[in-house]
């Protein structure tokens, strides 16, 4: 095929994530049509779309969306503001999520097929969206044929290619259905990445934008980096991303950037209050001060993922507090990361869960999140300090956390404020910014409520369960700017 071109990345790049087998059906078909074509294993378990998961069934549900769905819903994804979509994988694989990969260079047959990848691909860059591929390389399926032949012989050209001991083989997390590549082999890095014919290669000609390696904390910073530095090579527009759950500095020095939940699980104890302001802050400012600026940038913020519970079951079905952490998910440092059905207030626990079918009846319903987002995206879009802007965290002690975006630019900055208690709170903040000019009026772009400073402070309330981001109105005195841009000649 002819190689195609990835699209340039403008660092203004909102995510949406997708599992493929619960967003939509293209074409007018359901599940049963598709089953009778033989797309699904034998002993597949057909789910009608609004049939919830059992949780008992090993991955063996499905649902019938596919690649033709995806395509089919682009403009729903932009209208809400996103750019980027973020696939969870999509290889021939006996599994609804398909990350125990059979065939890393077919598509799963209830998915589609390569025809239906190169359209997606396709109308998302007509369209201005790019397409992140989510590459599963530390793992694959006990029915990959390389590893059923060298479980049969031990003589077998690719027994090297895994790790045999007494007491087995090496699986990822002890589930024997998915063995792990030997990756020290020279040999297994050539399949998977490195060669002129590699799996990576084989999906990079494709003109994908991106990929997120799954497991990146399994695959270890060194391949992890030499994976970076082929894609790289082959085009330098493609991003790669690696999905580590701690802490994810390390990774980031050798990546695009990382899909962490170090931030999640900090701004989740924060707003459940299992952990005070000031551990909040201090874990805000570990991840400003550890991790290289841009790569931080460019990191995904996620609220939620198909590995964790959703937002809607984490907090409670609290929506003031799930609007609390999209505008922390916006305004710190990173790329935001919609997961499907979080714009619909889905609800669900761990996998599977999580991962139920799209509530399409609900995706615009008014006591979702769709006008939230959008309204959160636009403001992304032209406040260039949410973007790429340093971060200031300050400790408030009355239990509201406080932090200050700016850029270089004088007078380009958002003060943020969250309050996540019950009462209304009211503090005086000292902003250390030499651009906070006395008198200078703030403007709250979620409520319209307006502050004024002095001498470097303001005096600020907020309510209960509220978040505020104050901007300034530089010009609001007739006849004089704050901001003066005089030009020396």
């Amino acid at each position: 095929m002819t190689r195609k071109k990835a699209l340039k990345w403008n660092g203004h790049e909102v995510f949406y994530q997708i599992f493929p087998e619960t967003f939509a059906i293209g074409g007018g078909a359901d599940i049963h049509s598709k089953a009778a074509k033989g797309f699904y294993p034998p002993d597949a378990i057909l789910r009608a779309w609004n049939e919830l998961p059992s949780g008992d069934t090993e991955s063996r549900e499905f649902w019938g969306g596919d690649l033709a769905g995806v395509a089919e819903k682009l403009d729903y994804i932009a209208g809400l503001g996103a750019d980027t979509i973020l696939l969870t994988s999509v290889f021939d694989s006996p599994s609804n999520h398909r990350y125990n990969a059979r065939d890393y260079r077919k598509i799963a047959p209830g998915l589609g097929t390569l025809d239906d990848f190169d359209w997606l691909i396709d109308s998302a860059h007509a369209k201005g969206i790019k397409i992140v591929f989510d590459i599963v390389l530390n793992h694959f399926s006990s029915d990959h044929p390389w590893f059923r032949e060298a479980l049969a012989d031990q003589n077998s050209k690719y027994r090297d290619y895994f790790r045999f001991h007494d007491g087995g083989y090496d699986c990822w997390q002890g589930h024997p259905s998915v063995p792990e590549w030997n990756l020290s082999n020279p040999a297994v890095r050539d399949e998977l990445y490195r060669g002129k014919d590699s799996v990576l290669v084989f999906w990079l000609a494709r003109g994908i934008d991106g990929i997120r390696l799954d497991c990146a904390n399994d695959l270890g910073t060194g391949i992890c980096g030499e994976i970076c530095s082929i894609v790289k090579e082959f085009d330098p527009d493609v991003r790669v991303y690696g999905e580590v759950f701690p802490y994810a500095a390390p990774f980031a020095e050798v990546l695009d950037g990382v899909q962490s939940y170090f931030l999640t699980g900090a701004i989740d104890s924060y707003l459940l209050d299992e952990i005070g302001t000031g551990d909040f802050l201090r874990a805000l400012g570990r991840v400003w001060n550890g991790f290289p600026s841009r790569k931080l940038f460019q990191s995904l913020t996620i609220t939620g993922s198909h590995d964790i519970p959703r937002a809607m079951t984490r907090y409670g079905s609290d929506n003031e507090r799930v609007m609390l952490a999209i505008a922390l998910q916006f305004t710190l440092p990173g790329t935001p990361v919609i997961y499907y059905g979080e714009e619909a207030g889905m609800t669900g626990s761990y996998d599977p869960v999580n991962r139920t079918p799209m509530m399409w009846e609900k995706a615009d319903a008014p006591e979702g999140f769709a006008g939230f987002y959008r309204k959160m995206a636009a403001l992304r879009e032209v406040r260039r300090e949410w973007r790429e802007g340093d971060l200031t965290v300050m400790s408030v002690d009355d239990g509201c956390a406080l932090f200050f975006r700016s850029t270089d630019e004088p007078g380009e900055f958002s003060l943020v404020a969250v309050n996540p208690g019950h009462e209304k709170k009211a503090f005086r903040a000292h902003i250390p910014y030499p651009y906070l000019y006395d008198s200078i009026k703030l403007k709250d772009l979620l409520t319209g409520r307006e502050l004024s400073t002095r001498m470097g402070y303001a005096d600020i309330e907020i309510g209960g369960k509220e978040a505020c981001i104050w901007v300034p109105e530089p010009d609001y005195i007739r006849n004089y700017h704050f901001y003066k841009k005089n030009e020396l000649k």
